[in-house]
């Protein structure tokens, strides 16, 4: 099962590569865009009839980096910064994991313990280790 966990977060985690690269491209080319509709704009003299079609396209091309710089703060608002936040659970759960692993081999140790003391007749140290073993699956069970 933990690796189908470990899969799901490394999925997550190159979507969230590839919509930041996504973003990075479509900010790239809405300026490339812009120093297009700037040069273009320059070619023409002011009377000319291409000047006037490369002023609205200039200003279409204004209109497309607003809604350009829209997109990319929802995008980053409203679902990188969303899935970032889900990503650090993966931390945390990874550090759960090992830990209850770490108690389920302390668990299985005193258990051991337990048994070995058991046959050589040391009852005491038994007693100690079974009681250790039963707090230990008490808290594991949990």
């Amino acid at each position: 099962m933990w690796k189908r966990v470990e899969d799901h977060f490394t999925l997550l985690d190159n979507i969230k590569k590839y919509v930041e690269n996504y973003v990075r491209a479509l900010t790239a080319l809405c300026l490339a865009e812009v120093k297009l509709s700037d040069d273009v704009a320059v070619c023409f003299a002011p009377k000319d009839q291409m000047y006037e079609a490369s002023l609205r396209n200039k200003d279409t091309i204004g209109l497309l980096d607003a809604a350009r710089a829209e997109y990319d703060r929802v995008i980053r608002d409203d679902f990188l910064q969303i899935l970032a936040d889900y990503l650090r659970q993966a931390g945390t759960l990874k550090r759960r994991k090992n830990e209850r692993d770490r108690r389920k081999i302390d668990m299985d140790r005193y258990k051991h313990d337990y048994q070995r003391q058991m046959e050589k007749g040391d009852h005491t140290g038994a007693m100690q280790n079974k009681r250790k073993y039963g707090g230990m699956k008490v808290g594991f069970e949990l």
